[in-house]
């Protein structure tokens, strides 16, 4: 007996459901999944690879999710938020012995930020800031979909110890696409 492949059953699967969706009078929406990339920054090292952790994405690949950029007195260390729709990424440092340093957020534009929902991150036992890419969340951004604002797209922060400032780092993005995820929208 020959059992069907994963693709086969996802397949079958989605079909299911969308036909089921359209005939309650739902629509299904399809949008891309959008991720930061800091690939393009000089020096910046691709720690490791992974995919979306959100199960309705569907045609993804393998991605750049961790990152480590290294100055000449700390080390930078930015992760993919991989649970969320929206392009966003986690941001963390420590000294070249490993121990943490704060970061704290400057504002760049309009179009992207830390969110500020007072939720302490951690990222490998160190103290994170997420910065997230939400351009349809503000009257002040007019970025078009499929095109790169660099101006806007910079993730800015201090790196600090103990109350005296390190650094400030700019981090320019784009946006890569990985994949396609859907909703239901009920009419």
């Amino acid at each position: 007996m020959t059992l069907p492949n994963k693709e086969s059953v996802m397949s079958k699967l989605i079909s299911t459901l969308l036909a089921l969706f359209f005939s309650t009078g739902c629509v299904t929406k399809s949008y891309d999944y959008e991720y930061i990339s800091l690939e393009k920054i000089s020096g910046i090292k691709v720690v490791s690879y992974g995919r979306p952790e959100i199960s309705s994405v569907d045609s993804d690949s393998d991605m750049p999710i961790r990152y480590e950029l290294v100055r000449a007195n700390y080390i930078l260390v930015l992760e993919v938020d991989r649970k969320s729709y929206w392009p966003s990424i986690y941001v963390s440092a420590k000294t070249l012995d490993g121990l943490d340093l704060t970061v704290e957020a400057v504002s760049t534009g309009e179009c992207g930020g830390f969110d500020g929902l007072g939720i302490d991150y951690e990222l490998d036992g160190l103290y994170a800031l997420r910065y997230e890419w939400l351009p349809l969340f503000s009257r002040g951004c007019e970025v078009q979909k499929g095109k790169d604002y660099f101006n806007e797209q910079v993730i800015g922060f201090l790196v600090k110890n103990r109350n005296s400032l390190i650094a400030e780092e700019r981090l320019p993005f784009v946006l890569n696409t990985n994949g396609t995820y859907y909703e239901i929208d009920g009419l």
